[in-house]
């Protein structure tokens, strides 16, 4: 028998066991826990917003200028 795939944000073990379980969602042969992580540390959010950002402004600027005026112009039409 195949045991289950575990995944974590890889700071907290993540167990069958777990307490504070927010959710569970099942499809077909897949499950998916979605687990409280309690309380986060501003630092730890400011960090990881910040990152998202970089992640994000990165992969922006590796557009051609021709696709981000594409996208620009077709989110500028939504924010009308």
């Amino acid at each position: 028998m195949i045991d289950a795939h575990k995944m974590s944000r890889g700071d907290v073990p993540m167990t069958d066991n777990h307490e504070d379980m927010s959710m569970e969602y099942t499809s077909g042969n897949t499950k998916v826990r979605i687990v409280d992580p309690g309380e986060v540390p501003k630092e730890k959010v400011d960090r990881i917003l910040k990152e998202a950002h970089q992640i994000g402004w990165s992969i922006w600027c590796d557009l051609s200028p021709e696709k981000q005026k594409e996208l620009n112009e077709k989110y500028a039409k939504r924010a009308d």
